[in-house]
């Protein structure tokens, strides 16, 4: 992961790869391991993956960013054919690795910029490992795939629990958002949508139950300010624990409101499966 705001930039993040490319490059070609036999054990290492986000994948394995005209790893769509949805011409491992030895050879920094508008990519040290596969080699990783794709997502358009203003929830925003989700429910239903089951009130109700879970210190902990937008964008390790603890800790607090337990369980039978 590359932290921000400070990003290092592309000359930064070779230099730091060099030692660690030169320590792979010596383990592929094979190496003896002393062991408890005389003759020892041999043993070869390659880099199976690059794991990150697309912001660290792509500038470390040598693409141009998602703001730039060539922004896909993947092939040679621009950024004026996004909204076709469309994908072009696939890169491929040796062809990419070509041109990017070719931007390390540029003389003139106007140069190497030009041709990486033209192509997007640029040099990484990771293209001295004769093995490396830039196209397919790199991979986003689970803790930004689905904790902060799939849960975030689930929680803030499924579920409707959204960051809407610093006042709060706003009620006609969140039923528009949700307005999907009375569509896969008959009129002669009885059970209650995901819309009519987190109103405004249960809402807050939520997020005050949720803000006062106390967990151990290793836990990641929830925000007082859950639920407004001064709060910001949770972190990937935020959005696992609100799924993983906190939000299991609160749900029967929210599902059961009578007190009938079996009645509650039968009228939102439709919260449970989504769940």
């Amino acid at each position: 992961m590359i932290p921000a705001p400070n990003q290092p930039n592309t000359t930064t993040i070779n230099n730091v790869l060099k030692p660690l490319v030169d320590e792979l490059l010596s383990l592929y070609r094979t190496i003896n391991i002393q062991t408890c036999k005389f003759q020892g054990q041999n043993i070869t290492v390659t880099l199976a993956a690059l794991i990150g986000d697309i912001i660290s994948t792509d500038k470390t394995s040598g693409f141009l960013s998602h703001s730039s005209n060539m922004f896909f790893s993947w092939c040679m769509t621009t950024k004026g054919d996004i909204d076709k949805m469309e994908m072009k011409r696939q890169r491929h491992q040796f062809d990419t690795r070509a041109i990017s030895y070719q931007m390390r050879e540029t003389k003139t920094i106007s140069e190497r910029e030009s041709l990486a508008k033209r192509v997007g990519v640029r040099w990484s040290e990771l293209n001295q490992l004769p093995y490396w596969d830039p196209v397919r080699g790199a991979v986003l990783g689970v803790l930004h795939n689905w904790y902060k794709g799939v849960l975030q997502n689930h929680f803030c358009f499924c579920w409707g629990i959204n960051r809407l203003s610093n006042r709060g929830f706003k009620e006609s925003s969140i039923d528009e958002i949700l307005d999907t989700s009375n569509n896969s429910i008959s009129e002669n239903e009885e059970t209650p949508t995901i819309v009519e089951l987190f109103n405004i009130k249960v809402k807050k109700k939520l997020i005050s139950s949720i803000i006062e879970v106390v967990v151990p210190s290793q836990i990641t902990c929830m925000s007082k300010q859950l639920g407004y937008a001064k709060n910001g964008k949770l972190k990937a390790s935020e959005w696992h624990s609100l799924f993983a603890i906190h939000w299991p800790l609160v749900f029967m607090d929210i599902l059961v409101q009578s007190s009938s337990l079996q009645e509650d369980l039968l009228q939102k039978e439709n919260m449970i499966e989504n769940f």
